[in-house]
């Protein structure tokens, strides 16, 4: 299938064959963000637990994950569709 790249407002937008417009990039990034943060956020989980369940016991174990929690659901929660 080939593609070709048409100027809109300024943006590039590819369409195929047929003239109707692919996905913009917008809405392709906006799911892709969210799986990122997730996945950068189990990444980062396990070294922060680590760190906090070392020095801070169970409170700092709490005290992480209540932190990544909080940071997902706000990002969510000011990304979402309408």
């Amino acid at each position: 299938m080939r593609r070709r790249s048409a100027r809109s407002g300024g943006r590039s937008v590819h369409t195929r064959r047929t003239g109707t417009p692919a996905c913009s990039p917008a809405v392709r990034t906006a799911g892709q963000t969210q799986f990122v943060l997730a996945i950068v956020s189990l990444g980062v989980s396990i070294p922060l637990t680590a760190i906090g369940a070392g020095i801070g016991g169970l409170q700092g174990l709490v005290l992480v994950w209540v932190g990544i929690v909080l940071l997902n659901f706000v990002y969510g929660w000011t990304h979402r569709r309408p």
